[in-house]
């Protein structure tokens, strides 16, 4: 028996959480509190392999925290989905975003990055509560699209009543 009416359209992301640690303590998150036991990489791939497997199409992995790149098997999950032929975004605070580490997960097949702007200067460091966070943030954007013009990168912003009135001159300054 077939159901009556249009089949619904399929998602085209699925976002994972390989871990809640973070080192920040922002304002408006409570996942560092969390429990939670990190999976071994392997693990990762062959379920990774098994999605790309069902989807059979363009799919992207969208990989998210508490704070990824605290992750240890962090790399595993990119290459995991590169060897799929899935495509992978990372949402990072950038805190822990070294050269070394952005050239790691280019290589690994990183296809995009998103980054957390929570206003301009120190609304986003008070917001985030860490002094720098934002120049932090500016320089691993800048490192990214260095190392890789053409990655994808996208800019997340909490919007609270403090950061509100930058919201447009945020957007021009990401535009």
């Amino acid at each position: 028996m077939s159901p009556a009416g249009p089949v619904p359209p399929t998602p085209s992301c699925l976002i994972v959480v390989p871990s809640f640690r973070c080192p920040l303590r922002c304002k408006h998150c409570d996942l560092p509190d969390l429990p939670g036991e990190h999976l071994p990489g392997e693990l990762w791939g062959e379920r990774l392999e098994e999605l790309a497997g069902e989807v059979g199409r363009p799919f992207l992995v969208g990989i998210s925290g508490g704070e990824p790149l605290v992750y240890p098997g962090i790399l595993d999950i990119v290459e995991a989905c590169k060897r799929a032929g899935l495509l992978t975004s990372l949402a990072t605070s950038t805190l822990p975003l070294t050269r070394e580490r952005a050239e790691r997960l280019l290589a690994a097949g990183l296809n995009s990055l998103v980054a957390p702007l929570d206003g301009l200067g120190l609304n986003h460091d008070e917001l985030r509560r860490r002094p720098g966070l934002f120049e932090q943030t500016i320089n691993a954007m800048r490192l990214v699209k260095e190392l890789s013009p053409a990655l994808h990168l996208s800019v997340l912003t909490t919007v609270t009543a403090r950061n509100i009135g930058q919201l447009t001159s945020l957007a021009h300054w990401v535009w």
